[in-house]
């Protein structure tokens, strides 16, 4: 094989390479858009009370998409039984899910924000187009 022909194959692979990473940078930008929206959509579908167990909550589900009750308990700084309130409240709300339901252990994330990693991850496996 001659040097030409493992230039051109090199040279495809970058261009592949490119047009994967323009096309992640694209897709996760879109993704960052959506995710910054949220904190405002949650506050239209729950509008708590300032400084309330849930209001703490929602300012926090973008750093802590993912949370079980002592999580929550410290992310809202507020009892056990207020922070279990809260939980519930979102969760009736749609804006957490429960992911693990044992019988001590629950862990809840934030629905919109899984469903967010959902769609960027199926944006990247998408054939191009």
């Amino acid at each position: 094989m001659s040097g030409g022909g493992r230039h051109g194959d090199a040279d495809q692979i970058v261009l592949l390479l490119a047009d994967a990473v323009q096309r992640a940078v694209l897709a996760s930008e879109r993704a960052a858009d959506r995710l910054e929206a949220l904190p405002r959509q949650w506050r239209q579908v729950r509008a708590p009370r300032a400084r309330s167990a849930e209001a703490a909550l929602l300012g926090a589900l973008l750093d802590h998409p993912v949370l079980d009750a002592e999580d929550a308990r410290e992310v809202s700084g507020a009892s056990v039984s207020a922070t279990y309130a809260a939980l519930d409240s979102l969760t009736s709300a749609g804006v957490l899910r429960l992911a693990v339901q044992r019988r001590r252990d629950r862990v809840w994330v934030a629905a919109a924000v899984m469903d967010e990693v959902e769609t960027l991850l199926d944006e990247l496996a998408a054939p191009e187009r």
